[in-house]
């Protein structure tokens, strides 16, 4: 396992929005889901971001609270932050798209943790909205990360769409080490870091995902 990869994800299960504006009872999160994709293929561990005061099983009372908290510029209080996070030195962050940025409680686990010399590898769920302002806001809280692209994923797709959530996910990381290869090149990364099979980072191939994939992805480096 990679043990210089974290993997920190905000996610709630139960009633989410889906396609056609349609409300189904989820057993887990699609943020949660393309987290544990990836964790899956590249190693890593696994970290939860959650609340100690619990969202409504409602989903529009969770709406609702979301859009009062970005209101407020709140910080929903965390039940617990990684351990060993010196450790780490690649970050996959998660989240949904809540209110056109992520939720207020990434902003309390990245206001709460040191970044300095810190990769963050931003994904996004969504039905639509893609990234919204969500890559802006995390390099203002962030300043001393390095942020690679952002990625939206279509949430109601992600649970059929395993392989091309990975394929994006090895090739973020290789940008992460900056190494260039061939496609299907197995690249042997540092600390013992297993080697795996992946796809050229150039712009060239983020394209042919753009094609290939339809509204499943959106990069996306920066929002202005």
């Amino acid at each position: 396992m990679s043990q210089n990869i974290l993997f920190a994800d905000f996610s709630l299960s139960g009633p989410t929005l889906q396609g056609g504006m349609k409300i189904a009872n989820q057993a887990k999160g699609n943020t949660r889901q393309a987290a544990e994709f990836i964790q899956n293929a590249v190693g890593g561990v696994l970290f939860s971001i959650e609340t100690v005061q619990s969202y409504p099983h409602d989903h529009m009372k969770t709406i609702q609270i979301a859009q009062e908290e970005l209101d407020e510029n709140a910080r929903p209080a965390l039940k617990a932050l990684p351990e060993l996070w010196n450790d780490y030195d690649i970050i996959y962050l998660g989240y949904p798209n809540w209110w056109n940025t992520f939720p207020m409680a990434v902003a309390t686990f990245v206001e709460s943790l040191d970044w300095s010399g810190k990769t963050i590898i931003p994904f996004c769920t969504n039905e639509g909205s893609g990234l919204g302002a969500s890559i802006r806001d995390l390099k203002r809280l962030a300043p001393k990360a390095k942020i690679l692209d952002g990625v939206s994923f279509t949430g109601h797709q992600v649970a059929s769409c395993e392989k091309k959530i990975v394929r994006w996910a090895k090739e973020a990381l290789c940008c992460a080490h900056h190494i260039p290869f061939h496609p299907h090149q197995l690249i042997p990364f540092q600390n013992g870091q297993s080697p795996y099979e992946s796809n050229s980072h150039n712009r060239i191939i983020k394209d042919s995902f753009r094609k290939e994939e339809g509204d499943m992805y959106e990069f996306r480096s920066e929002h202005k």
